[in-house]
């Protein structure tokens, strides 16, 4: 592919900006500013499908992702609750954005089968949350607020099974 050289000027602000950005390989001002350009291309261009919709989400948050790292390192803290909740995020919000399959001739199946991979990716988190429950301690930066939520959860689980039961009995 043929490269054109360009000439740009910044401030100081974005010159010390593009200095500390970590954006994937790149290291050079260059290599930065071509990994930008590519970023937002891909990002105008819309994903052509879940895996590169939820890349393009994961790439969003990387920088979240390292300030938490490095904030839970001076702080002596870690949360395994944040670092599921960061690996999965982009995978449900990757299919979110990709949509229902193009180009199904059959837009109910589509749909169903889009529903579907979003109610699993759904649960498959909140099973993740509730495996993270068993062992809180050090899983969690304050397991007082999980052990809360987890019983409001049982609770409601509780309240569906009985339902369920009641239903099977007058059915």
């Amino acid at each position: 592919m043929k490269t054109t050289s360009l000439s740009v000027r910044v401030d100081d602000d974005d010159a010390a900006f593009l200095a500390d950005l970590q954006i994937g390989d790149a290291r050079t001002p260059s290599e930065k500013l071509r990994a930008l350009l590519h970023s937002e291309r891909r990002r105008q261009e819309g994903a052509k499908d879940a895996l590169e919709a939820a890349d393009l989400f994961s790439d969003l948050l990387q920088p979240t992702k390292r300030r938490i790292r490095q904030l839970e390192a001076d702080a002596g803290l870690k949360s395994e609750f944040l670092r599921k909740f960061y690996d999965r995020l982009p995978e449900i919000a990757g299919e979110a954005l990709a949509g229902p399959g193009r180009g199904r001739e059959d837009l109910a199946e589509g749909l169903k089968e889009f529903e579907r991979t979003i109610v699993d990716d759904a649960f498959n988190f909140v099973q993740d949350v509730l495996e993270l429950g068993f062992l809180p301690q050090n899983r969690f930066y304050d397991t007082g607020r999980i052990e809360e939520r987890l019983a409001t959860i049982l609770d409601f689980v509780e309240l569906v099974r009985l339902s369920r039961e009641r239903e099977k009995g007058a059915g």
